[in-house]
């Protein structure tokens, strides 16, 4: 993290870092409440990010963060994140429909640009209800975050004389967070909701990371983070497929219900493009599915290994040693920079 030092008090660290984190957080609601209504693909998808790092903070520090306020402030954050995710669903579905419209024989791709156009009108209805929210909760998360910020400011003043160091706080966070990590790796059963979950504690091993990076071992880092965001990405592309063959399940389950005699024929023509285009759609994200599922399992099988757990262990031991704390020390002007955002897919 951008100026935070290993031998700073942890309760002015955590302040630090909460602050910063929060300014983009508000910046991006800012952005995206003045997009209502526009191409916001990207701003919604940015917020969300921004959200998720406010909660790995809480996931990071949750026993020097008490009270109601953090809870409260995390509960309203985790509001715009949902609401930010259902924004975010629909953008990947469309994407990925784009994508199979370039690749399709004329028949099919009529019934995809009919999908298309019925996924657009979700999200112009999900779109609505993410500018509520945020209408709803601008004020309440901002009353909450000055309420945070002096619980913190007074816990970093009294800090200043007692408590212990970032270096130290930031090092349990990490080793907390890959054991937490390594638990749902190592699972026996590895059902598509296991798997999902699994992705978000990625996310919150990955973020935790970014946050302490300057009390992290360098080679830790440069080695452990890529294979992170890897494994994230791999299980983000099965689950956007499962979720995304759910949802082509349900549309074509209710184009058989419906009743053709009632309709025009212009009805009944779309709805059998509709249907092309919803069994296209299945056999490529069934695909995707059962390839990204491979390379999960490829890939498990190196995290869930002795050697790779040992690893790992040994290099976070290596991040606690004396002469990395003394090294740490001497560079505390050269602090190393957070990593940049990683675009996420999907969820």
């Amino acid at each position: 993290m951008i100026g935070v030092a290993s031998e700073t008090p942890a309760a002015s660290a955590i302040e630090l870092i909460f602050s910063q984190r929060w300014r983009a957080f508000t910046h991006f609601m800012a952005r995206v409440g003045a997009t209502q209504g526009k191409d916001d693909a990207e701003m919604v998808h940015r917020l969300r990010i921004a959200a998720r790092r406010i909660e790995a903070i809480g996931d990071a520090f949750s026993d020097r963060l008490p009270g109601d306020t953090f809870h409260d402030l995390f509960s309203a954050v985790a509001q715009i994140r949902k609401a930010c995710g259902g924004v975010r669903d629909h953008d990947v579905r469309l994407e990925l429909l784009k994508s199979l419209i370039i690749r399709a024989s004329p028949r099919n791709a009529i019934g995809l640009a009919v999908l298309c156009w019925k996924i657009a009108v979700e999200r112009r209805r999900a779109r609505r209800r993410l500018g509520k929210k945020l209408c709803k909760l601008h004020a309440p998360c901002q009353r909450l975050a000055r309420a945070a910020a002096g619980e913190m400011a007074a816990a970093a003043a009294y800090s200043t004389t007692c408590g212990d160091t970032f270096g130290a706080l930031g090092l349990r966070a990490v080793r907390q967070s890959f054991d937490r990590l390594w638990r749902r790796v190592t699972r026996r059963k590895q059902t598509a909701r296991r798997l999902h979950e699994l992705r978000i504690r990625c996310k919150t091993a990955r973020y935790t990371l970014e946050t302490v990076a300057g009390v992290v071992h360098e080679q830790f880092r440069e080695e452990v983070y890529p294979q992170l965001q890897e494994l994230q990405d791999v299980l983000g592309a099965y689950h956007d497929a499962i979720a995304m063959g759910n949802l082509l399940h349900h549309m074509r389950r209710q184009c058989l219900k419906a009743a053709p005699g009632r309709w025009t024929r212009r009805r009944q023509l779309r709805r059998q493009w509709l249907r092309r285009g919803i069994d296209a759609a299945l056999s490529a994200v069934a695909k995707q599915a059962t390839r990204a599922h491979a390379e999960f399992q490829q890939r498990r099988a190196t995290w869930a290994s002795s050697a790779f757990r040992e690893a790992l262990d040994e290099r976070l031991a290596r991040t606690g040693s004396v002469e990395f704390r003394e090294e740490i020390s001497q560079n505390d002007d050269a602090a190393p920079a957070e990593p940049e955002p990683i675009h996420d897919a999907g969820r």
